[in-house]
């Protein structure tokens, strides 16, 4: 089976995530992810190569070809990982 691994490239929780959410209640997901994206300086981020991803079943997701916006407007969280290569898992 095929999966694939994701680079860690923001988390923001609670008061930190207050901007990305009023954006994408206000613009949509699609500009969220933009803003988000706007902190990703390739070579600059946290890599956290993470096997599964770091999202769990409550979580929303919204993506493009590159990257994963996953969040969970209750808790209130937004991440965004970059997906890295695919890998078989044993």
């Amino acid at each position: 089976m095929r999966k694939r691994s994701y680079e860690s490239v923001v988390l923001l929780h609670a008061e930190e995530a207050e901007q990305a959410i009023a954006i994408m209640r206000e613009q949509g997901k699609s500009a969220s992810l933009d803003y988000m994206m706007a902190s990703y300086e390739p070579g600059e981020s946290t890599l956290v190569d993470h096997r599964m991803p770091p999202w769990n079943a409550s979580d929303s997701l919204f993506e493009n070809e590159e990257f994963v916006l996953y969040y969970n407007l209750k808790s209130p969280y937004i991440g965004l990982v970059r997906k890295l290569s695919s890998f078989t898992a044993a």
